[in-house]
C-alpha cells in the first residue's frame, strides 16, 4: 500500500477532498478506464467506480471486477472506521495492492 499524488485531483472519479503527503508519488494509471477506484465521502457512503455500493457487498463486487490493484479515494473527514471497513473488504475480495490517493503537500 503506498500514497498516491493526485496533481490535484485528476483520478478522481467521485469528488472528495483528499488528505494531503509528502512523499505521494504520481500514478497515471489511476486515470486509466480500466483502473478500479473505490472512493469513501465524508459520509461514509461509498463508491465503487461511479457507482453507491453497500459495504457488505463491496467484496463480492470487487471479486468481479478487480484483479490486482484497486485505487482508494477517501474524504480527510471521513471517519477511520468507515475506511477500516472498506480496507476489510478489500482484503476479503484477495485485492493485495491498494494505492491510497492524497494530494502532494507542499509542506
Amino acid at each position: 500500500m503506498f500514497i498516491a499524488d493526485t496533481n490535484p485531483h485528476r483520478y478522481i472519479w467521485i469528488p472528495v477532498d483528499l488528505p494531503a503527503a509528502r512523499n505521494a508519488i504520481p500514478q497515471p494509471d489511476a486515470s486509466r478506464e480500466y483502473a478500479v477506484q473505490i472512493t469513501v465521502v465524508r459520509d461514509g457512503t461509498i463508491y465503487l467506480q461511479r457507482t453507491r455500493v453497500l459495504r457488505e457487498d463491496l467484496a463480492n463486487q470487487l471479486r468481479d471486477i478487480a484483479k490486482m490493484k484497486v485505487y482508494l479515494a477517501v474524504d480527510k473527514r471521513a471517519k477511520n472506521e468507515d475506511v477500516e471497513a472498506v480496507l476489510d473488504q478489500i482484503r476479503l475480495a484477495g485485492i493485495t495492492s491498494v494505492v491510497i490517493l492524497a494530494n502532494k503537500s507542499t509542506r
